[in-house]
């Protein structure tokens, strides 16, 4: 008489055993998958901050760098035209004060412009930019011709290499001093490769 082979039976507790065990797998991987992603997330974070404190760091010190130009261009007694020539002489030397004062490695540009420029640059909008105010002008509410008694204006740029980037245009006046029209930063954004994938879905059955 044959001996019956034995056979191998997968009872309920098994199946739900690994059922679970599979669960757990696919619970794992997703973890260690969304672990890599917000370090990713956390990397890019820092470094835009990095970035952010870098371009704001160099318009301090360019800033700082303009004033004290302006101040000893007062203190020798010189207003008006002779200020904003001592300031265009000095842009060179204060853009690269200001970049070396970064943490960081960024490009650092200034130059004079007019007043009209300083105006577009700005986004000031309205009549006696120039100090002309035209004769059939109407007259706005609440619209102040910043520029009227600029003798001239700097707009300078600082950006770094992932994209983050600071624009200041400053107006020099007349008597010396110097207004801020604008300071502002943006940011470039720049995707680089396919990034984190945390669930592709499921392929389609047919």
């Amino acid at each position: 008489m044959a001996k019956s082979r034995g056979s191998v039976r997968m009872g309920p507790i098994s199946l739900f055993a690994l059922i679970i065990i599979l669960c757990l797998a696919v619970m794992a991987v997703l973890a260690v998958t969304t672990a890599q992603a917000s370090y990713t997330l956390t990397q890019r974070q820092a470094a835009a901050a990095e970035e952010a404190y870098a371009v704001e760091t160099a318009g301090q010190s360019f800033l700082g760098g303009l004033d004290a130009e302006l101040a000893a261009a007062h203190g020798a007694g010189a207003t008006g035209p002779g200020a904003m020539a001592a300031v265009e002489q000095a842009l060179p030397r204060l853009a690269e004060e200001a970049k070396e004062a970064a943490p960081l490695p960024l490009t650092a540009n200034a130059s004079a412009v007019s007043t009209d420029r300083a105006a577009s640059l700005a986004g000031i909008v309205g009549v006696g930019r120039t100090g002309e105010e035209p004769a059939d002008a109407i007259p706005v509410e609440g619209v102040t011709p910043l520029l009227d008694d600029a003798r001239g204006a700097v707009s300078a740029s600082f950006a770094t290499d992932g994209g983050r980037t600071l624009d200041v245009v400053i107006a020099i006046r007349d008597d010396g001093s110097y207004e801020i029209l604008s300071w502002k930063a943006t940011t470039e954004w720049n995707e680089e490769g396919a990034g984190e994938t945390l669930w592709s879905g499921s392929p389609s059955l047919g």
